[in-house]
């Protein structure tokens, strides 16, 4: 058997943590950061591809940007 690295104990522990404070998130909140992950995504590739980005891109950022600050109450991150 080998033994761990501390870098992969860290990282165990460090997963752990993320799998409990998924499952604490409600579905919406769920919904939100998939939504996001997908319009970051897009918006990369199509960047990154048309070295171009739409206006449409723009708008699906700016909406999710709001439905994550709503969802995770983000208005007063930095107070």
């Amino acid at each position: 058997m080998t033994k761990k690295t501390e870098w992969q104990i860290k990282e165990e522990q460090l997963n752990t943590i993320r799998k409990k404070g998924i499952k604490t998130m409600t579905k919406q909140q769920m919904k939100a950061i998939e939504k996001a992950h997908n319009v970051l995504t897009d918006v990369l590739t199509n960047i990154n591809q048309l070295e171009d980005i739409f206006l449409s891109d723009i708008r699906e950022m700016n909406n999710v940007m709001w439905e994550l600050k709503n969802e995770f109450q983000l208005n007063n991150v930095n107070d």
